[in-house]
């Protein structure tokens, strides 16, 4: 079978479409929070993304980061992941959820505000 891409705007279950999905391509130029990456890693979905503002440290090492505006270099690593898409989903999802939870959110952010506090 070929390749399929489908470009779908708003979608209302988000996991529903990921579940579906090999892998996350996320390359963009910029980006705020990476909200998408991280509902992919959530999902257990393997993630290459552009290794810009906010998504090396949302990603680090449970998946692949790629200079922006290189598609030799986004074509590798998308070839890495689909060789081996668990390792990268369970790294992934594992770390999600160690360091993106609501708790671990609510505790650093907690910090801050005692930090700036003092």
């Amino acid at each position: 079978g070929g390749w399929r891409g489908l470009l779908l705007g708003r979608v209302p279950d988000v996991a529903a479409w990921l579940r579906r999905a090999d892998v996350l391509v996320h390359p963009v130029r910029w980006e705020g929070f990476g909200l998408a990456v991280l509902e992919a890693m959530l999902a257990g979905v393997p993630v290459v993304a552009s290794d810009v503002s906010s998504l090396p440290e949302l990603v680090g090492d449970a998946g692949i980061l790629v200079p922006p505006d290189d598609p030799s270099a986004l074509a590798v690593a998308v070839s890495r992941v689909l060789a081996d898409p668990a390792g990268y989903a369970e790294h992934g999802r594992e770390r999600a959820l160690r360091e993106f939870s609501v708790a671990r959110m609510a505790d650093r952010t907690l910090a801050v505000y005692e930090s700036a506090w003092r």
